[in-house]
């Protein structure tokens, strides 16, 4: 957060109007600096030390650096409502010294606070005041740090064009200047911005400046962060090795430094590699430890109430300053052109009204945007509670049950007492239990990963027909054991431009739905045509069907898992999981259904103008 600064201020002197100059306070602070971006913790301890040696000697600008790098480590170390209160007591600080250089940096610091909440509106709004202080007082390295956290902001609001020009032109500040630490932040933007294109080698090329820069400064935490965004490169390469490999040091060197947030970020990619390779036991034991350190839904909610009561009080103090200099300045007017004339009088006096009518009237907006955004905010929390809890409940009841069966059965047939025909029809069961939790626990994975990474489609022309004919023939033997008699009809091509693992998953999803609910001795008839631009595919069953209620509740996280004619189980995220990745490729998904008469599940995707360059493709299989 504070790279950029310049630190002969606190080797040689403090700026601003410090009372005293002791040596103990700048050689605390300057310890602290050092350890920033190294270790968070034993940079808090000198921090702490500075902060009472300030404290005694009333030194202002001593006393709101040392509360800035106290707010920057707890804000590494993801204690979010400490970090707000120290950085609010540092422009506090910073302010009663009157040192512009100071009021600047913590207003960058606040900026990056508000980075960490993804509150990119808010956080430009600190990073421009800060630039226009730094570009004020002619501070190079300061104004090119602000220029840098704004590139990555946009960066991350995926504003990719701006965020270019932005890092571009503070990487050549930073060259001139020949800043180590300040390159580093820019290339690692620019990396983040060729990721954005999916230009995944130029986002390497980038990133591994940016390592050797931060290497050189002794930036261990910029060093960390930009290993994980290497390993996402890796992961979107399809290299889960190299990913994994790239998400564990992380891991690793993160526990070592007290980077709380980095720890809980490494967790989760490391369980989206486990369950893309396959490895599902581990991957779910790296998401709940994710889940365990993320649950901070209480600390964030604390910290924005927190924040809003100190803009609040912030907002009135400055309101009250403003009145007391006015105040001031309007009595030293009056007193001297009181003497000369009335009309001079109220030539001032008017102004001064209408002055302080825009500044309740700004106050007032600013109140109102606040609350705004507090209320969106409390919508995204709620929403992820209820994820939350969803998972929990799947993971403790829908997943726990059936592997609590296998056990059972398991520890029949190890205990030998059973005859061969007892073994040879438990293997069986065993076997679809086995099938039926693998199902499951795909559908939970698949979700949890949607959900955690925001999943893009890797779109391909695909024949949607040919895709409904490799499902039912996956499912034929399921629907041969309820003797259902599943048929597709026959189509000519349709081709789409959609992503074909999620479109198959959702042909899976609905099938296996239709012969779940479906009695034996049923149909079930899948049909794919093409209207207008759109192609539809619907999936009817004879099965037990849906009243008005469920209806209402299917693909949401309200849906509820029913048992099939057979007692088969389902976790519920299956339509969930479908409506997006049906949504995802430009899609609707939706079902119609009569109790007792059974139910029809309905898709459609766009139909794309078929060329002879498009034919080629088809042929070749390749994407384009």
């Amino acid at each position: 957060m504070v790279k950029g600064e310049d630190w002969r201020d606190i080797a040689g002197k403090l700026t601003g109007k410090s009372k005293k100059e002791d040596p103990k306070v700048k050689l605390y602070l300057k310890l602290s600096f050092d350890f920033l971006t190294r270790s968070s913790e034993q940079s808090m301890n000198y921090a702490y030390k500075a902060l009472e040696y300030a404290t005694n000697d009333e030194d202002d600008v001593a006393m709101a650096k040392a509360q800035r790098y106290i707010g920057d480590d707890y804000v590494s170390q993801g204690n979010f409502p400490e970090a707000l209160k120290h950085l609010i007591r540092a422009l506090e600080d910073a302010e009663r010294s009157k040192d512009e250089t100071e009021i600047g940096l913590v207003y960058n610091d606040l900026g990056e606070f508000y980075k960490y909440f993804r509150q990119f509106k808010r956080a430009l709004e600190f990073y421009s005041k800060a630039a226009d202080y730094f570009k004020n007082l002619k501070r190079k390295n300061n104004y090119i740090m602000v220029l840098s956290n704004m590139a990555e902001v946009y960066q991350r609001m995926g504003q990719n064009s701006k965020a270019f020009e932005l890092a571009k032109d503070a990487l050549n500040r930073s060259q001139k200047m020949n800043d180590t630490l300040l390159q580093g932040d820019n290339y690692r933007t620019l990396g983040g911005v060729y990721y954005n294109w999916e230009k995944y080698d130029s986002a390497k090329a980038n990133l591994d400046k940016a390592y050797l820069f931060y290497k050189m400064g002794n930036d261990e935490e910029s060093t960390l962060l930009v290993i994980q965004s290497i390993g996402d490169i890796y992961l979107k390469k399809e290299d889960p090795l190299d990913a994994q490999a790239s998400y564990q040091k992380v891991l690793n060197e993160a526990q070592k430094t007290g980077y709380s947030y980095l720890v809980t970020s490494a967790y989760q990619k490391l369980s989206l590699v486990d369950s893309m390779t396959g490895n599902y036991p581990r991957a779910l034991a790296y998401y709940k430890k994710y889940v365990q350190r993320n649950d901070s839904v209480e600390s964030i909610e604390k910290a924005l109430e927190i924040s809003k009561i100190t803009d609040h009080r912030d907002l009135e103090e400055k309101q009250k300053n403003i009145e007391e200099l006015t105040n001031e300045r309007n009595k030293q007017e009056i007193n001297i052109r009181f003497k000369n004339s009335i009309v001079l009088f109220f030539s001032v006096l008017l102004p001064l009204i209408g002055f302080f009518a825009l500044i309740l009237l700004y106050n007032y907006n600013q109140k109102k945007e606040i609350n705004l955004q507090l209320s969106e905010q409390k919508e995204e929390l709620q929403t992820l509670n209820t994820v939350k809890d969803r998972l929990f409940s799947i993971i403790s009841h829908d997943l726990r049950s059936p592997l609590a069966n296998l056990e059972a059965i398991l520890n029949l047939m190890e205990s030998g007492d059973l005859s061969n025909e007892e073994v040879m029809m438990l293997s069986s069961q065993l076997t679809h239990n086995v099938q039926e939790t693998s199902y499951m626990l795909d559908n939970l994975l698949q979700w949890s990963r949607s959900q955690m990474r925001g999943i893009l489609p890797k779109k391909e022309i695909i024949n949607v027909p040919e895709l409904c004919r490799e499902v039912v023939g996956f499912f034929s033997s399921q629907a041969d054991k309820k003797a259902i008699d599943m048929r597709i009809s026959k189509t000519d091509t349709l081709t789409t431009m959609a992503d074909k693992e999620m479109i198959k998953l959702v042909i899976r999803n609905l099938v296996a739905n239709a012969i779940k609910f479906t009695p034996s001795g049923g149909k079930i008839i899948i049909n794919v045509k093409l209207d207008k631009n759109l192609i539809f595919v619907s999936v009817a069953d004879s099965g037990v069907g849906m009243n008005e209620e469920v209806l209402e509740k299917l693909f949401t996280l309200e849906g509820v898992s029913m048992e099939g004619t057979q007692n088969e189980k389902g976790t519920g995220l299956g339509l969930l999981l479908c409506k997006d990745f049906i949504e995802l490729n430009s899609g609707k998904i939706w079902a119609e259904s009569v109790v007792g008469k059974g139910s029809t599940f309905i898709f459609h995707l766009p139909i794309i103008v078929r060329n002879s360059l498009q034919e080629a493709i088809l042929a070749k299989g390749d994407r384009i």
